[in-house]
């Protein structure tokens, strides 16, 4: 089941400095599982904060790793060569 959007903020508009795992994963467009496999494998491009037992995820964190992965896309679409172009 695809989780409701109308229930987070747009990342861009978010004034939070931390987001729950669920939110954050929503972001990420990853489970909440595979962030907490993050968490305590240290394996993962994101660390959490730990507040009180819960884990809290840094929003400028996951605007950089978003903002990092639409840039290498966009490097790799502009790299690649048409078989055509070869002369």
């Amino acid at each position: 089941m695809e989780p409701d959007s109308s229930h987070y903020v747009a990342l861009d508009r978010e004034t939070r400095l931390t987001l729950s795992t669920a939110e954050a994963a929503y972001h990420l467009g990853r489970s909440e599982q595979t962030l907490r496999c993050w968490s305590y494998s240290d394996a993962g491009p994101l660390r959490p904060l730990r507040v009180h037992g819960r884990l809290a995820w840094p929003v400028a964190e996951i605007r950089r790793l978003l903002c990092a992965g639409s840039t290498e896309q966009t490097e790799s679409k502009n790299t690649k060569t048409d078989v055509g172009d070869h002369q």
